[in-house]
């Protein structure tokens, strides 16, 4: 029976060997001898110890060749006394027969004179063969390994016993696996719960000890049996969740499409509607409701994505004013009071993502006081000392501290301990997934802060949150206008879905744009082939059937090296979209957008006002 090669994690455990551990090797192919014994000398020379190869069922010619193709410079190490070469005829039978405790003290020998030497420990390995020619005392080759377990332990000496399995009968090899406490099989490697505390093959044992040593071994046995099962079930859970995230992901996607059709429509209706027509308002709650859907489809991607942000330094007033007024419009009958720092200190964070989280607070507060209460809301700069650091899990220094405490019905104890659980919700079916909060605690720390809730039954409840505050000005980014940027080039729309080409045809048209369209990655290629030369900007659908965008924007690419590609879609700037990103696409717009977030991408892409390498959302 051969095993499979496993060197990488071999080597990583060998790293962690030292001086004191007794290891043996059950090996079936030249392959596994010499994927363990390689590293196993290399590191010894690395780490300045003095190493021994005990040569019997290969030659001495044969161990160095293989040293050698693995890259270790023998002649220097030899020629300094760092490794040896000594055939087991010469050390362990040199007197015509195996004494074990002789062995023993010559080992002990050995390692003291590699100490003199200059030399950190003795490393040693070799080949247990020599017991099989019949020389007198060979027949105690187990009482020798067990002996070993009593000189090992706080020495500078550690060793690998071989050997291979097809040379030894299975009693021999049961009693070698006793006596040693790590066993390597094959190139696996283990800490090896059928160790046998030293005289226990030699009935110097009691029965009491032996009975503690079996009943040690079965619990042993048990638990890792357990842990095979709890890692199996794990196994089984992600494939669940993964299978859940790709779901979730695909529905998200739909999802944001379908709102971009609402939010197009209800963008163009609002510029031919007078602020004060009576509809103005009820156009204002639309975008709104959209903006809610928008946010409960983030939350579902969030469980389908990789991690990645785009941060930018931010000032967090601006977006606590800005969610602020889009919570007093949808939740009236609830009173706001804003306390505000005026000198806020700086921050760096992906603003979307914090926007989600305030998002995701408020809901929770709004549901808690049933639309009627009050909310406090309050920024302010604080300095965290190592205590106060410590006690909520983060780094000491400055920290940008944002409070939202509401007059709800609170939490008791142990809500509060499960409240940041992914999927865990106290609302009535059809009021939440449970994905709110856990998304908050997630963004937060990624962001290098903490999120801390503080509450009582009936008596309201408070988040803290801690954001690393950064030493350096905050530079006006393009995009916080509410105005639409207008133009006169020419746009190539590119999307699968026919609701979304006819209203964006639309929009874009009412921003001045001369505008094409295409259905598919076939006919967009076609449109840009015969017109690259006046088309100024693709605004490019990530995902369509038969050719992605990925592929579109790379053979357009190949027509024009310096195309102007906008993409777009329902899935989040994550993942494929990063990596079209990454090939060098000039920006990303998620659906579902407004007329003034689309056009002012366009616009900074084609003035070229945004030159950061992964554009914002």
């Amino acid at each position: 029976m051969s095993y499979q090669i496993n060197s990488k994690r071999l080597e990583q455990r060998f790293e962690n060997l030292g001086p004191g551990d007794h290891l043996c090797h059950f090996y079936d192919t030249e392959e596994e001898h010499r994927v363990v014994f390689e590293p196993f000398i290399r590191l010894g020379l690395e780490r300045e110890e003095k190493v021994m190869y005990v040569t019997d069922n290969h030659t001495e010619e044969d161990i160095l060749n293989r040293l050698e193709k693995d890259g270790v410079d023998i002649k220097v190490y030899q020629e300094k006394g760092q490794l040896v070469t000594i055939k087991a005829d010469d050390l362990y039978t040199k007197d015509g027969f195996f004494s074990p405790f002789g062995m023993i003290q010559l080992l002990q020998a050995e390692t003291l004179r590699a100490l003199d030497e200059g030399y950190s420990a003795l490393r040693i390995t070799g080949e247990a063969t020599w017991s099989l020619k019949g020389v007198p005392g060979s027949q105690r080759l187990i009482e020798y390994e067990e002996e070993l377990n009593h000189f090992f332990p706080g020495s500078k000496c550690l060793a690998i016993c071989q050997y291979p399995k097809n040379r030894f009968k299975p009693r021999v090899l049961m009693d070698v696996m006793a006596a040693h406490p790590i066993v390597i099989i094959g190139t696996e490697i283990f800490n090896n719960f059928y160790y046998e505390s030293p005289g226990y093959l030699q009935g110097r044992v009691s029965d009491d000890v032996k009975l503690n040593t079996c009943l040690n071994n079965l619990l042993q046995w048990g638990r890792t049996e357990e842990k095979i099962k709890k890692i199996e079930a794990e196994s089984h859970q992600a494939q669940k969740m993964e299978a859940v995230r790709t779901l979730a992901g695909g529905i998200a996607h739909d999802f944001n499409n379908l709102l971009m059709g609402i939010q197009g429509r209800a963008s163009l209706m609002m510029l031919n509607t007078d602020a004060h027509h009576p509809n103005f308002e009820h156009l204002k709650g639309i975008e709104e409701c959209v903006m809610r859907a928008a946010e409960l489809a983030g939350q579902l991607l969030d469980f389908s994505k990789i991690e990645f942000r785009h941060e930018q330094i931010t000032d967090l007033n601006i977006i606590m004013k800005r969610m602020n007024r889009v919570f007093e419009y949808a939740e009236k009958h609830v009173v706001l009071h804003e306390m505000l720092e005026e000198k806020l200190w700086p921050v760096k964070v992906d603003q979307p993502q914090i926007e989600q989280v305030i998002s995701n607070i408020y809901t929770n507060a709004a549901q808690a006081m049933s639309g009627k209460g009050n909310l406090d809301i309050r920024t302010e700069n604080v300095v965290l000392n190592r205590y106060d650091a410590m006690s909520i899990g983060v780094e000491m220094g400055e920290f940008v501290k944002i409070s939202i405490a509401d007059t709800g019905i609170g939490m008791d104890e142990k809500i509060l301990q499960r409240i940041f659980e992914p999927f865990f919700s106290t609302k009535k079916v059809g009021r939440g997934i449970g994905l709110g909060l856990a998304s908050a605690y997630s963004i937060i720390r990624g962001h290098h802060g903490a999120i801390k809730v503080f509450s009582k039954k009936g008596k309201g409840s408070k988040f803290d949150i801690y954001l690393p505050a950064i030493n350096t000005e905050i530079k006006d980014e393009f995009g916080l206008t509410d105005e639409i940027l207008r133009g006169s080039e020419t746009i190539l729309l590119v999307d699968d879905e026919g609701m979304i080409i006819h209203v964006g045809k639309e929009i874009i048209e009412r921003m001045g744009y001369r505008i094409l369209t295409a259905n598919s990655g076939k006919e967009a290629l076609e449109i840009y082939e015969m017109n690259h030369d006046r088309i100024d900007l693709v605004i490019l659908d990530m995902v369509m059937p038969e050719m992605g965008g990925g592929e579109v924007y790379d053979r357009m690419k190949s027509i024009n090296p310096h195309v102007q590609v906008l993409l777009s879609s329902g899935y989040s700037i994550e993942g494929e979209a990063q990596e079209i990103l990454k090939r060098g696409c000039n920006g990303f717009i998620q659906k579902p957008f407004g007329m003034e977030q689309l056009s002012q991408k366009i616009r900074g892409i084609l003035d070229k006002k945004i030159s950061c390498k992964f554009p914002c959302q």
